[in-house]
């Protein structure tokens, strides 16, 4: 019979958007088994064919020296124009770790060695193999870089030319692929693993640029960037900014640098635009955690050129979200001291995270400051939206004593008790307070194995010779914690008052002012203040001297309690949430839950099936 006469099946006459949506519903959630019916389903049909590769191809992962070739049959399918114009999701990463690595370890040798992928490859061959893939897949929208390509080590010497790379020719085919994607490319990861914690050089004055720095001048749409060591020194002098490169124009919806190297204000402003400027004004999501600056080496004073202490506003003020600063080194000076109303613009501020010895008590203060009175919103700081609050090893000197600190967090005493800006942070519901800072990443193995981790003193009370673990039996019972946590009944004290002018039906749970402060310390929670109405009006003291916290009436008849001694919660607790019935609880709950699904799946996507 002939092959035009063979009767269609009634369910394949139906239209190609019902055929998509049937497929979608109909495909498992797990990656790995969903490709696997894919597969089985694409010589069912011809008719399907065009429907089972948007979804088979839709989300690749090119494993660079793959031991199994997976990379070799990517591209034979790629070379024969079968996928290239469906991929949207791309990741280039180098194959797993050696499972033999682990036997081949000696006493003392770095455990990164048998944790960290190592390329199978030599950068001419890795450069060759990833330019001429990516010349054929001309629609990538989201790229993650796990692997080095192109780009050289922090430690190379000056001379190092491109000769490592296998000549200027294949940098530059690297160059056109990466540089194809000016209309498509929205999200950009970069995340390359290295045993010695080395950065990879995009730009540097004695090795010039990596073909990544001109592709991410001309990636007009990009909404996303995240790059973890990375150096991009464009200038050779602070101040500089008519680089060889041209400027981007792309508006960032997310950008996050963690141990990068930049060269000053310059690079900010090429990432972010001028203060003020359009580029910046959708930004939502700002990180900045360690990042140190070639022409400052000591010095974060080009932060000043996100957060300018005049002028007009970050454009960003009305719209940030999320800002993260980790800082090894203070933005002001003795000379020059940090300004003290950098963050008071921000309006809009959900998530804040400040960390390092670099932040100090002006900088901190101006989160709890108000904005200037030339602004036509009502004065109000900058931390009245924030639900949720980090503060880490904030060990600089101005913030000493504690009570510096915890006095921000208290309502000015001069305020009415039911004025809505009675209270700096009248939303708060997470307070997260981390004791410890991690060591530089340019220590060696034999070095770092030695030495104990920077601790926060001031809140801890722990021996600066002792270390950690040596704070006594209970780490609450330091002076440092129990001014924390009296600062927050204080505050308890004072939302009370103020539920209780507005009326009874304010002081319900919930969200807002009626939700309760979790207070965690470093990853365990420890405490609970609940804004009730019944008993211990003054917050009186433990008998041992801690500051207790009260539950719910019903969590008491079904004999629950909370406790703020860390000793005193499950361990089990960290990995497997409880059956509890509060809603932190459950909200904790579906986040693990959604954390391990999130892991299987990266587990599950990292394996190729070509």
């Amino acid at each position: 019979m002939d092959a035009a006469a063979v009767p269609v099946p009634p369910l394949l006459r139906l239209s190609t958007e019902l055929l998509d949506r049937i497929l979608v519903l109909a495909l498992p959630h797990n990656p790995r088994k969903a490709r696997t019916l894919l597969s089985h389903l694409l010589p069912v049909h011809r008719s399907l064919v065009p429907l089972v590769r948007r979804h088979l191809y839709h989300k690749l992962t090119l494993i660079v020296g793959d031991p199994r070739h997976a990379d070799a049959r990517l591209v034979c399918l790629l070379d024969d124009g079968v996928a290239g114009h469906l991929v949207r999701f791309l990741k280039v990463r180098a194959p797993n770790i050696d499972p033999a690595a682990q036997d081949r370890l000696q006493p003392g040798d770095d455990p990164a060695l048998a944790l960290v992928p190592v390329p199978r490859l030599a950068q001419d061959a890795t450069v060759r193999l990833v330019a001429h893939a990516l010349a054929r897949m001309p629609a990538v929208r989201h790229l993650e870089f796990d692997l080095r390509a192109g780009a050289w080590l922090e430690d190379a010497p000056p001379d190092s030319g491109t000769a490592e790379f296998g000549g200027d020719d294949f940098l530059d085919a690297l160059r056109r692929a990466l540089g194809a994607w000016t209309d498509s490319l929205q999200t950009l990861i970069v995340a390359v693993e290295d045993t010695l914690q080395r950065q990879q050089v995009w730009a540097s004055p004695a090795l010039g640029r990596a073909p990544h720095v001109d592709a991410l001048a001309r990636w007009d749409r990009l909404t996303t960037l995240e790059l973890w060591r990375v150096q991009l020194v464009l200038s050779d002098n602070e101040g500089e900014d008519d680089f060889a490169v041209s400027s981007p124009k792309f508006r960032l919806h997310t950008l996050s640098l963690t141990q990068c190297t930049l060269g000053g204000a310059s690079e900010l402003r090429w990432l972010l635009g001028p203060c003020g400027s359009p580029r910046s004004a959708d930004l939502r999501k700002l990180i900045l955690a360690e990042v140190d600056f070639a022409h400052h080496p000591t010095s974060s004073a080009p932060l000043l050129s996100v957060f300018p202490s005049d002028g007009p506003r970050p454009s960003f003020a009305d719209g940030l979200d999320c800002l993260v600063l980790e800082l090894e080194h203070p933005i002001g000076s003795p000379a020059a001291p940090t300004p003290p109303h950098l963050l008071s613009p921000l309006s809009a501020l959900d998530d804040v995270d400040l960390s390092g010895a670099g932040v100090d008590y002006p900088l901190i203060s101006s989160l709890f400051r108000a904005r200037t009175a030339s602004s036509p919103s009502p004065a109000r700081p900058a931390s009245a939206t924030l639900p949720t609050l980090t503060l880490g090893y904030l060990a600089h000197p101005s913030l000493s004593p504690l009570s510096r600190l915890t006095s921000l967090l208290l309502p000015p005493s001069s305020n009415s008790s039911s004025s809505p800006a009675a209270s700096p942070i009248p939303r708060l519901t997470a307070l997260h307070l981390h004791e410890s800072s991690h060591l530089p990443r340019q220590l060696p193995w034999s070095v770092r194995r030695t030495l104990v981790p920077p601790v926060w003193r001031a809140l801890t009370g722990y021996d600066a010779d002792a270390g950690p673990g040596h704070g006594g039996p209970d780490p609450l019972a330091s002076e440092g914690w129990r001014e924390v946590l009296g600062a927050l009944r204080s505050v308890r004290r004072e939302r009370r008052r103020r539920a209780r002018a507005r009326g009874a039906g304010a002081a319900a749970g919930g969200e807002g002012e009626g939700a309760p402060v979790r207070v965690w310390r470093n990853k365990l929670e420890v405490g609970r203040y609940w804004e009730d109405d019944e008993g211990d009006s003054e917050g009186e003291e433990a008998a041992d001297g801690s500051f207790g916290s009260r539950e719910r009436d019903d969590e008491d008849e079904d004999g629950a309690s909370s406790s703020s001694s860390a000793a005193e919660e499950d361990p089990n607790g960290l990995f497997v949430p409880s059956e509890g019935a509060s809603e932190g609880e459950e909200r904790d709950r579906e986040e693990w839950e959604g954390l391990v699904r999130r892991r299987d799946q990266e587990d599950d996507e990292g394996d190729s099936d070509f």
